[in-house]
């Protein structure tokens, strides 16, 4: 289907446009200021608003609500669990989500986060790795440097991080660490 303001709903559709709102499954979609809602779909394209499972979305400041989705992009919302999110300043609230970039916002728990300059708060047991990211949380994993970590019982690697918390185990070196109970490792 070619042109612009379409309405599509049922399964297996290729829609080349803008303006589009889609309900279904297995439909592919090329254009700008989409509306998605069903599952399996494919979506290329900017300023997207979706719900829906197994979905991929390629494009910027797309509003996605749903599990088991992939979303590349820059300056999108994402709400749900088990996303795989590529990109940079984007906010992602949930669980078991892969957030590959930086600045980025992350809320929830059992998170990896790999990139720079991210925020993850509310959140336990998720994996940081990268540079100057802030963590508040517990029993977190973070590995890299000049990260903020806020929070107890989280394993740190890595140097000139600051650690504020109690039962932390902190390795590297030139870490700068506050609190009660924790374990400082550093080479000589």
């Amino acid at each position: 289907m070619l042109g612009d303001q379409n309405f599509i709903n049922g399964a297996q559709n290729n829609v080349l446009g803008n303006f589009n709102a889609i309900k279904g499954l297995n439909n592919s979609l090329l254009g700008n200021s989409n509306s998605i809602l069903g599952s399996q779909n494919i979506v290329l394209g900017s300023l997207g608003i979706g719900k829906g499972q197994n979905n991929a979305i390629v494009g910027n400041s797309n509003i996605w609500l749903g599990d088991s989705n992939l979303i590349k992009g820059t300056s999108n919302l994402v709400s749900g669990s088990s996303n795989i999110i590529v990109g940079n300043k984007s906010a992602i609230v949930g669980s078991d989500n892969r957030i590959n970039g930086s600045e980025n916002a992350v809320l929830g728990s059992k998170n990896f986060v790999s990139g720079n300059g991210n925020v993850v708060f509310e959140g336990n047991q998720n994996a940081i790795k990268g540079q100057n990211n802030q963590v508040l949380g517990g029993s977190n994993l973070v590995f890299g440097s000049g990260n903020s970590i806020l929070g107890g019982n989280n394993l740190l690697l890595g140097g000139s991080n600051r650690v504020a918390g109690y039962s932390n185990t902190v390795n590297g070196n030139a870490n700068f660490v506050q609190g009660s109970g924790n374990l400082i490792v550093s080479s000589p």
